[in-house]
């Protein structure tokens, strides 16, 4: 029996594959990535032959079954499909290097797929498609939500060119003809004479030809800075070889395969064309066709997928497949066995997140740590402006190198274990991970020499914990990867933390167990995080803890604010705002957030609040609802802000409650309500934050005020902004290390 699918779509170009009959004749032969389903086979990916949808638009091949993009209960393994052009410009984007078809399958597997048929590379398809959210935190996932809109006379839409065929473009074969001998002079003087009248530049120094090669190798951009900046550069000629290697494929003409494809020019058609002509004649000033805009529409946007399948990392040989990798039930880490972080790996239903998981894991792998290690070496690569952490290598002195995940022996950050001030060796014994929805993006090292390492990888803007720092070194680790990246890692469960665990609940203490955004709080600042309904969350659960100080450092700000605005979007609150008066405030308004989620931020709520003259809030109550499923304390949580409650010391009180009975769509099962805790804020401290759990659909679950004595001296609190909440942690675990025991 077959697959039925509403709609399928190409996950190289975005385009529909229509049935037979419709459309385009080209975009109705399709080839796919795909594994058998005959428990017999080994399960290896291969390529289909080329085939059409019937008029049911169920897939099937050799009559077998053909789940697309989204693997279906009894066939879990998707497939991927593509138009045969698209395969076919995908092939000579690689040239001469084979697809490597197992590897491609992978990383497809490695992106957010939707039921409505396309696969979310974390790009828009060459402006074909529309992302969303647009106003969102710095750590968001932004996801493919439909095509464009076409406006009336937007000729340079694509969805005016997505449709014509990107393979055969008859104006390149004409530009080539037309440029297959060199005119006139085959060497374009420079007019700027290399002649110095003071100090030669640094480049002056070098032979002509190294110079033409280091421009070969520079973006068409770059080489007209060097130009304007180094005369030694601008004296040298644009000559034919310079010409030719804007056609290369990492260049802006090499979507023109053409010009360098044996099967399309010979090499001694290369040898005698003018590139120069060529160059001008396929310019985008003149008027490009449809097919030439659609072609190079899809070569920019596969180019990260191309570099991908170009690399050849460093892989352990006895890395396992992950038992998680198709089924959601075995999905999850044992808790009682390891610790760990990682990516959003729970299945998502409904807006505004793709159908299926946003994290993937393939492959998993367990090491034993050498007591001998002397260096992390911490492999790096970008996908789609991210970047991600693919690997690690373990080095010590006298075993063999340890490769856990993707290692990338030209894109690694070497991490030394260092020793202490009286030369003593230290052993690793902990991480701090900056975490994104899609996997690991960075991480520092902590070890028994109370070193803290500098950041590998980018956290700017990216959820951290401490979670996985330790008070003894670690014995052993757990990876997860899918095809490019890792996904999750794990200390032993048995292991001591650093910081010291909470058995009332899993998430407590949230300061060192959370993912905290834009940092990790500092100590001194009180969470009240007992009465904090999202304690009872999973911690296999991605769920960031966003905290927003709107009195600013020490409450500096308080004096300035003026009103606090809520945000309602179907009966949930969504949103809030701060806003402030004065000179010396950091700005006019102060957004908590605002629910991704949401389409609808037009009813806003207002509660004026007199900061010049000394009012303060001494309580940040939220009344709502948290839902628990009742199928057990493992099973999927949701919640939502529903009621609000602010008091004054002033005795003032403002309660917002949108609704009763909130109408929300909940995922399937028996729930039950929970009320949180009342929230008793310490004596002698004063609120100066409130702190949410994040959703990617109803934006804040379980909201949790955050207070601080503000007539202490202590010289730790000075500030909390981020990077002097970063300091203060950094400072915090090296202190505890050191003092261990």
């Amino acid at each position: 029996m077959a697959t039925h699918r509403v709609t399928t779509l190409c996950i190289i170009c975005g385009a529909e594959i229509p049935t037979q009959g419709m459309g385009n004749s080209w975009r109705q032969e399709f080839r796919a990535i795909r594994c058998s389903n005959d428990p017999s086979s080994d399960g290896k990916p291969f390529l289909t032959d080329v085939t059409l949808l019937d008029d049911n638009r169920d897939i099937s091949y050799q009559d077998d079954v053909f789940p697309i993009l989204v693997g279906a209960p009894m066939h879990p393994r998707p497939a991927f499909p593509f138009h045969d052009l698209c395969w076919k410009l995908l092939q000579k984007l690689l040239h001469p290097h084979p697809v490597p078809i197992e590897r491609f399958y992978e990383i497809c597997l490695s992106c957010p797929a939707s039921r409505k048929g396309w696969l979310d590379w974390g790009h828009d398809y060459g402006r074909l498609m529309d992302r969303l959210p647009t106003d969102r935190l710095r750590w968001e996932d932004v996801y493919v939500v439909g095509y464009v809109k076409r406006h009336l006379g937007d000729e340079d839409s694509p969805l005016t060119y997505f449709k014509s065929d990107p393979f055969h473009v008859p104006e390149i074969q004409q530009a080539i003809g037309e440029a297959r001998e060199r005119r006139g002079s085959m060497i374009n003087f420079s007019s700027i004479s290399p002649m110095f009248k003071g100090k030669p530049d640094c480049f002056g120094r070098l032979p002509q030809e190294i110079l033409e090669c280091i421009r070969i190798l520079l973006p068409s951009e770059s080489v007209t800075s060097l130009r304007m900046a180094s005369r030694s550069f601008a004296s040298l000629p644009l000559n034919q070889s310079f010409w030719a290697s804007r056609f290369e494929s990492s260049h802006e003409r090499g979507f023109i395969f053409e010009a360098r494809d044996p099967e399309y020019s010979t090499t001694s058609e290369q040898r005698t064309r003018d590139w120069s002509a060529l160059y001008r004649e396929t310019s985008s000033s003149n008027a490009p066709s449809r097919e030439m805009m659609n072609r190079k529409r899809i070569w920019g946007s596969t180019r990260d997928l191309v570099d991908l399948l170009l690399e050849e990392p460093l892989i352990h040989p006895r890395r396992e497949r992950s038992t998680s990798c198709f089924y959601d039930g075995d999905m999850l880490q044992e808790t009682d066995t390891w610790r760990s972080v990682g990516g959003d790996i729970r299945p998502r239903e409904g807006p505004p997140s793709p159908s299926g998981m946003l994290c993937r894991s393939i492959w998993e792998q367990t090491i034993s740590v050498p007591t001998t290690l002397r260096r992390v070496a911490v492999s790096t690569r970008t996908f789609s402006g991210k970047q991600y952490i693919s690997g690690l290598r373990l080095v010590s002195e006298q075993d063999q190198d340890i490769l856990i995940g993707y290692v990338l022996p030209g894109k690694e950050t070497y991490i030394d274990i260092h020793q202490n001030s009286h030369g003593e060796g230290g052993q690793l014994n902990g991480f701090v991970v900056a975490v994104g929805p899609r996997g690991i993006q960075a991480l520092r090292t902590t070890t028994t020499a109370g070193h803290i390492s500098k950041w590998a990888g980018s956290p700017g803007g990216l959820p951290t914990t401490v979670r996985l720092c330790m008070k003894n070194p670690i014995s052993s680790l757990k990876a997860t990867f899918d095809g490019l990246k890792i996904v999750s890692l794990a200390v032993p469960a048995d292991s001591e933390p650093l910081f010291p665990d909470d058995p009332r609940a899993q998430h407590l203490p949230l300061r060192t167990k959370g993912f905290w955004y834009p940092s990790i709080p500092a100590a001194h600042l009180h969470l009240h995080d007992d009465s904090f309904a999202g304690r009872d969350v999973s911690l296999r659960d991605y769920r960031p803890l966003v905290h927003v100080m709107f009195g600013g450092p020490r409450g500096r700000y308080l004096k300035n604010l003026t009103q606090i605005s809520v945000t309602v979007s179907k009966d949930a609150i969504v949103g809030i705002d701060f806003f402030y008066t004065g000179d010396d405030a950091p700005s006019k308004c102060l957004r908590a957030f605002h629910s991704a989620g949401s389409a609808d931020d037009s009813v806003n709520t207002p509660f004026a609040i007199d900061g010049p003259g000394g009012e303060r809030l001494t309580e940040f109550q939220v009344e709502g609802d948290f839902f628990l499923s009742a199928a057990g304390a493992e099973s999927y949580r949701y919640g939502v802000l529903t009621s609000l409650k602010a008091t004054t010391n002033r005795n003032r009180s403002f309660v917002f409650q949108p609704s009763t009975v909130p109408i929300l769509k909940l995922p399937p099962g028996p729930y039950v309500r929970q009320k949180p805790k009342k929230t008793e804020i310490t004596p002698g401290t004063t609120v100066t934050g409130i702190y949410f759990m994040h959703d990617p659909k109803f934006g804040m679950i379980s909201m949790g005020p955050i207070s601080e004595d503000l007539n202490t001296d202590d010289c730790d609190c000075v500030d909390t902004d981020a990077d002097a909440d970063a300091d203060t942690i950094s400072d915090e675990i090296v202190s505890r290390i050191r003092s261990r025991g």
